[in-house]
């Protein structure tokens, strides 16, 4: 019985140290952080979150809309990933690009990358119209975005609900009808959307959302006008980069 009280005792502590650094976490200062990345929203739904790495090697994540998780959470990186991750940045060069690329492309989100060093500090705002080098970067922390080892924090606000959904109706009263301007598609775990689109980029590939926060299928639209739905879904499905391919499809009351 004292053996047991005393594991209880330990627990506790072991708990409220845990409990005192997540309530930490939400006091961090923007003074400290070093490297950081916003996707901000657009004209579809894009994933909409911010991500902030510290100087004590904690990396903060705030999930906004359509994004994998909702919330803030944090995880602290070792200090070989965080050195690799600065590197990353310093063999970039990332102070010698522009601050903006400007891009029409309504449908894609607008991305901030920023990364204060020692001696500069820098941000530089674009869309999928960057240099290669910058979308790695972003690649490599989507990749952490994308991880399983984050810690909630503090849950989202009530307001945040489910982005796809509406009333139920009895599935006898519905119908399927395919929607052959749009595809769902699913990426292979080491496929970069940003370089993806640029393949396409002939059929104006556009983003139009991820179909749910935490799926990897992805709802997409292109020109009929350039390409026919079947000859592209055919093209899509024969490329590596993707698992599946499929068109979208809508539920509807059937005589409608």
């Amino acid at each position: 019985m004292r053996e047991f009280f005393k594991f209880l005792v330990l627990l506790t502590i072991v708990v409220a140290i845990i409990s005192c650094g997540t309530k930490n976490v939400l006091k961090f200062k923007d003074t400290d952080v070093v490297i950081s990345m916003a996707k901000e929203p657009c004209e579809g739904k894009c994933s909409v979150y911010n991500l902030k790495i510290y100087k004590n090697q904690y990396a903060v994540y705030e999930g906004k809309a359509n994004a994998e998780r909702y919330g803030v959470y944090y995880r602290k990186m070792t200090k070989a990933e965080y050195q690799s991750l600065i590197r990353d940045f310093d063999n970039t060069k990332f102070f010698d690009f522009d601050d903006n690329y400007p891009s029409g492309q309504i449908l894609q989100p607008i991305v901030k990358l920023t990364y204060n060093s020692a001696i500069n500090s820098k941000t530089i705002t674009g869309k999928m119209d960057r240099p290669v080098p910058l979308l790695n970067l972003q690649r490599g922390l989507e990749k952490m975005v994308s991880g399983t080892d984050w810690v909630l924090v503090k849950p989202a606000s009530a307001k945040v609900t489910q982005e796809i959904g509406g009333d139920i109706e009895a599935d006898s009263l519905k119908q399927e009808v395919i929607i052959d301007s749009e595809i769902i598609i699913e990426p292979n775990p080491n496929t970069f959307l940003s370089e993806w689109f640029k393949k396409y980029k002939e059929y104006d590939v556009y983003l139009i959302k991820k179909v749910a926060p935490e799926s990897n299928l992805w709802l997409i639209t292109y020109s009929k006008s350039k390409i026919s739905a079947e000859d592209f879904l055919a093209k899509i499905k024969s490329d590596d980069s993707l698992k599946t391919a499929v068109f979208n499809k809508r539920l509807t009351s059937r005589g409608n």
